[in-house]
């Protein structure tokens, strides 16, 4: 029995013992410190993102014997008075903790700062009651240019998307860190060292606020595409619209499953159609195939050809997009017209590679080298069928790529790039922000080849498929238009997912004056090109609009300003 007596006291003195060394063990932690992040600004010094100042109220434990009689009287004052949601159990339990093992515990996140100073004033002699000051981001235009801003995680207020993601460096700054000595209760014990955080830079964006929002209105409720204007001759996309867009303040706060269903999941709103998504450029590469054609000498400015509303070859009919035929067209008016037939026969003598080498020289089947991330698309030769399918590129097929479809694919970004080139003569890389160089070389092609186009594409806005564009008679515009293919025509188009995309391009100036715009207009699944040609009319109305209530806004005084920044 003595044995066993003294065994006992033994294990009960070692548990102490340990119990007691388990206290004092200590290690070091790491507090970080943010800087506030950087502000967003448009090429006018508009706020499109900035920070809001929020207040956090925290119960600092003391330790010893735990929470005191006055200690637990705040407690249910603040509760009672200004914090009715405070007192839960599971609160209650952790606020007894930490008074008991001197932690830190947070009572209450963002606090309006009217309660705050009733706080401050109420209890002001409660060294317990800490009130801690951070920044959160906030977007004060909602879903403006949400694409390009991008969004922050909640938590951790990383950049996820955008700007936000692509300069979360230079926005976020340095961090700063505070190195404690705490125990195994979380006490801290000393302070080791102090690094302060370091301020980013503000960053001004080449998106022009006022054009944006006339862009954010053009789209219709149920519709899906992408919007974009840039400066034909500096690359500054003025304009960059992905329709549905995002509220990126919604990432700041928890997101319940069913809000998460209904705002994020319908359509995909976090999806940027304008660099990211891949279409069929359709009739928009006519534009290629003519070039091609005129750079290699295969037709003259002014030859013609006889339409019928189809060509036969290898034993089937290729139908022109007007089945009883244009009858006698030139190549010009091919353009006008959108002509299917002479894109058929120019394609039938012009090799797959050939067309291959004048597409990349308009930039497609290339990065831009965009900001932002940007997908590269297909320009189909020769060696890729080989290699991808074991099979050369019949003939059959290059007809279908002469007039944008096949394994072609492009995004609105590079479209927008091609006809700015065609505008201004370089080929010039999009910039997002005022502080990127221009970067732009001449395009490959020859002036005279350039000037043709910009006639066909005059015309096509004036008498052809865009000739709703002559409406706003104060804007002078070029385009052309196309009508890309989903399926097979042999499918009946029986859901919305089987209607064809449709597609306008083209570039516009004010007749009093200012820059050269490209555009693009790009709406998924409506069966014909005319719902984008009726939006981009409906923004050049508002741009019209706009030039007459600011004329200084379109003055040849504030592109000289706008060029010199650039």
């Amino acid at each position: 029995m003595f044995v066993l007596y003294c065994q006992a006291l033994y294990l009960h003195r070692q548990k102490n013992h340990s119990s007691t060394h388990f206290h004092y063990v200590q290690s070091q932690y790491n507090h970080h410190i943010f800087f506030e992040k950087c502000n967003l600004y448009d090429c006018h010094n508009v706020l499109l993102a900035s920070n809001r100042p929020v207040y956090d109220l925290y119960w600092q434990g003391t330790g010893g014997r735990g929470m005191s009689a006055d200690d637990w009287k705040v407690i249910y004052e603040l509760h009672e008075t200004y914090l009715s949601s405070l007192l839960t159990d599971e609160k209650k339990q952790a606020i007894a903790l930490a008074g008991r093992y001197a932690r830190r515990i947070l009572l209450q996140a963002d606090i309006p700062f009217e309660v705050l100073c009733k706080i401050s004033e109420h209890f002001g002699q409660c060294s317990s009651l800490i009130i801690s000051n951070r920044f959160d981001r906030v977007y004060p235009h909602a879903s403006f240019a949400s694409h390009v801003l991008g969004y922050l995680s909640r938590s951790e207020k990383i950049g996820r998307s955008g700007v936000e993601r692509v300069l979360q460096g230079a926005l976020q700054g340095q961090l700063g860190y505070v190195k404690q000595v705490i125990n195994s209760t979380g006490k801290c014990l000393s302070q080791q060292e102090y690094h302060e955080a370091v301020a980013g830079q503000d960053v001004v964006l080449t998106l022009d606020f006022q054009m944006q929002t006339i862009a954010e209105r053009i789209f219709e409720k149920d519709q899906t595409g992408a919007f974009i204007v840039m400066d034909a001759k500096t690359g500054a996309v003025r304009v960059l619209l992905s329709y549905p867009n995002f509220d990126p303040n919604a990432f700041l706060q928890p997101i319940t499953e069913q809000a998460w269903h209904e705002k994020m999941t319908i359509n995909n709103p976090l999806l940027n159609r304008a660099t990211c998504s891949l279409y069929p450029p359709a009739s928009t590469f006519k534009l290629v195939t003519v070039a091609a054609a005129l750079e290699e000498k295969i037709v003259e400015p002014t030859s013609t050809y006889f339409c019928h509303g189809y060509v036969e070859f290898g034993g089937r009919k290729y139908a022109c997009m007007r089945r009883i035929g244009h009858g006698e067209i030139s190549l010009k008016n091919a353009l006008v017209k959108s002509c299917n037939a002479y894109m058929y026969e120019l394609a039938k003598r012009i090799h797959v590679d050939r067309l291959a080498v004048y597409a990349k020289r308009f930039g497609f089947g290339d990065k831009t080298n965009f900001l932002l991330p940007e997908q590269v698309g297909l320009v189909p030769t020769m060696a890729w069928k080989l290699s991808t399918y074991g099979e050369r590129i019949w003939k059959g097929e290059m007809l279908s790529i002469a007039i944008g479809q096949g394994f072609l694919t492009v995004t609105p970004l590079q479209v927008v790039r091609m006809v700015a080139s065609i505008c201004s003569g370089n080929l010039v890389r999009p910039r997002l922000l005022e502080s990127e160089p221009i970067v732009a070389e001449p395009v490959a092609f020859s002036s005279s080849t350039l000037h043709f186009l910009k006639d066909a594409m005059k015309e096509v806005a004036t008498s052809g498929t865009a000739r709703l564009l002559a409406d706003v008679t104060q804007v002078q515009a070029y385009a052309k238009t196309g009508t890309a293919q989903t399926c097979s025509l042999e499918k009946a188009k029986i859901s919305k997912d089987q209607l064809e995309h449709a597609w306008i391009t083209g570039f516009f100036n004010h007749k009093k004056g200012g820059p050269e715009y490209a555009f693009v207009a790009m709406v998924e699944h409506v069966g014909s090109s005319r719902p984008a040609v009726e939006l981009v009319k409906r923004f050049l109305q508002a741009y019209d609009e706009l030039c007459v209530q600011q004329p200084e806004y379109c003055s040849s005084t504030k592109k000289k300003e706008r060029d010199e920044r650039a």
